[in-house]
């Protein structure tokens, strides 16, 4: 009994003993267990291989949004530029083609007035170059009109055998036809053209008497009487007004008239002249008169203070009570010269060439018939090979003068779209435009002003609305991200605590069994068939599944 006792607590004491050695062992273990469990779970949130997915995942909805923004921004910039390309293609052209038919509007007015003239001097038998045309300022109205001009006249070509004659006969009608001129005028003053429309273009005083002699104006702005081999003086012209007139002064004389007269007479064609600015006093509207502030005097005092030699281009002087006072003859002008001949019945080459007309015109009013509609800083340059250009702007319904010379924006050169300036041959006479003098070319440009009419805030709005939808995305994606970070260290969080309490309740080879054991992954299923009592192969398969602890029935604490 004592041996057995004795032998007991000898057991005791060595069971107990190795129950302690034993308890140590399991928490010294599960606690090593607990801190391999946090390490993997600080391992696994600390994973690079997750950080990277989460940086390239965030650096691809980053080059997406700005990929697919830069593509609307790109596209819809391209569509505003290609509206503005398209829609200054299609004014240019428009505008190109109208600036010929415009000019065989000019020469067919031009030509339908030389028939006139020429089929009444012949039917009245009459011989050039003494030949007044009746009621020249009703017969030539519609020039005026159809070919939207400032001025019409009748030049007869007056060779030296004829001159004395001629001189005889100008001073002695000139009184006549300029009477008829103004009757008609005060009769229908919308028949004169509105830029020459004033208190002088009626016949409310004398009319001054025209130069005896044909004369020309030397360089100091005094007229001389002219004598020449040929010479071409002006005579019958509309509109007329009071002061003193230009009548009988040789355009052919004045070198700046010259070589486009001598195409005319050499080729028998009709002649698109030199540029020249209305405003200037010494070169512009030969119809305008003199100066209505001068009285009746000799030649030489008439012209005593026109000393300035002006340039072609000057701007006009508003203080020269003779020219500048009136805005609307301003800006640069010309003079298409035409033939006119005497047996309208011949072919071309076998006519006589007996007069000249001129029509004096604007330049502007080449492209107001003919504006293309919501036309915004449209500019035009018109040049002639003899060095002569100016610039026009076309917005709306005006036409602004910029000036000589080319002042269109260098930046826009790449649309320069660039037309001839020709005419078709006439109907009645079959006159051409010359082709050898001074032939015109229009280049037309776009402006910034026009660019900027294209430009809208919709490429920029529709770029920040697909960034906002995609920078909204970036946000849900990280606060997702962060939810799943955080739902994770919860559980992590939670699973340390389970291991705890496991860790303090059973001993390592229990919790081994009960984490490692296969058979425990299937408790899911356990649950689903204690639900279902009928699958009795399952529970067979549970029931057979190894313990999670150890009997020891000999064992005594």
């Amino acid at each position: 009994m004592t041996a057995l006792t004795m032998a007991s607590e000898v057991d005791g004491i060595s069971v107990a003993s190795f129950s302690s050695r034993e308890g140590d062992d399991k928490k010294t273990v599960g606690s090593n267990t607990t801190s391999q469990r946090q390490e993997e779970l600080k391992r696994l949130r600390k994973d690079p291989w997750i950080q990277s997915l989460r940086f390239l995942s965030l650096c691809v909805l980053l080059v997406v949004a700005y990929v697919v923004a830069m593509t609307v921004y790109v596209s819809l910039k391209e569509g505003e530029q290609l509206a503005f390309e398209s829609k200054f293609q299609d004014q240019a052209a428009q505008l190109g083609q109208s600036l010929g038919a415009e000019l065989a509007v000019k020469l067919q007015a031009l030509d339908a007035l030389s028939v006139s003239v020429a089929t009444y001097a012949e039917s009245q038998g009459n011989t050039w170059p003494n030949i007044s045309m009746p009621e020249f300022g009703y017969r030539s109205a519609s020039t005026l009109k159809i070919g939207r001009a400032i001025s019409v006249g009748l030049h007869p070509i007056v060779k030296r055998e004829q001159l004395s004659g001629w001189q005889e006969y100008s001073s002695g009608h000139d009184q006549s036809w300029r009477q008829e001129g103004f009757v008609f005028q005060e009769s229908f003053p919308e028949a004169v053209p509105e830029e020459r429309r004033d208190e002088n273009n009626v016949s409310n005083e004398t009319i001054r008497p025209a130069s005896e002699f044909v004369f020309e104006i030397n360089s100091n702005g005094q007229p001389l009487q002219y004598e020449n081999d040929m010479m071409i003086p002006i005579w019958q012209h509309s509109p007329v007004d009071h002061g003193l007139p230009y009548i009988n002064k040789d355009q052919l004389g004045d070198e700046r008239n010259t070589a486009a007269l001598m195409e005319v007479l050499e080729n028998k064609t009709a002649v698109l002249g030199a540029i020249y600015e209305l405003s200037n006093t010494t070169y512009g509207n030969p119809y305008e008169r003199l100066g209505a502030q001068y009285q009746d005097s000799e030649w030489v005092d008439i012209w005593q203070g026109n000393t300035k030699e002006t340039s072609e281009f000057e701007q006009p002087n508003n203080g020269d009570s003779r020219r500048g006072t009136n805005p609307k003859l301003q800006g640069p002008a010309t003079n298409i010269w035409y033939p006119m001949y005497s047996q309208m019945g011949l072919a071309t080459a076998s006519r006589t060439e007996v007069a000249i007309l001129s029509l004096t015109i604007k330049w502007d009013s080449f492209f107001l018939p003919h504006i293309p509609p919501d036309t915004t800083g449209l500019v035009v340059v018109v040049s002639n090979i003899c060095g002569q250009v100016f610039t026009f702007d076309i917005t709306g319904e005006q036409v602004s003068y910029l000036g000589a010379e080319d002042h269109h924006d260098k930046e826009y050169d790449y649309y320069k779209e660039t037309f001839a300036l020709t005419g078709e041959e006439s109907i009645y006479t079959g006159t051409s435009v010359s082709a050898n003098y001074c032939p015109y070319a229009v280049d037309v440009y776009p402006s910034a002003q026009m660019r900027k009419s294209f430009s809208s805030k919709n490429p920029t709005s529709f770029t920040l609305g697909v960034a906002s939808i995609f920078l909204f995305t970036i946000v849900v994606f990280l606060f997702y991200d962060f939810l799943v970070e955080r739902r994770q260290r919860f559980l992590a969080e939670a699973a340390d605590k389970s291991n705890a309490i496991v860790s303090s309740l059973f001993p390592q080879i229990v919790r081994d069994r009960l984490f490692d054991d296969p058979s425990q992954k299937n408790k899911k299923n356990q649950f689903e068939v204690q639900g279902n009592p009928g699958s009795m192969l399952t529970n067979e398969r549970i029931r057979s599944s190894a313990p999670i602890a150890d009997l020891f029935p000999n064992t005594t604490v």
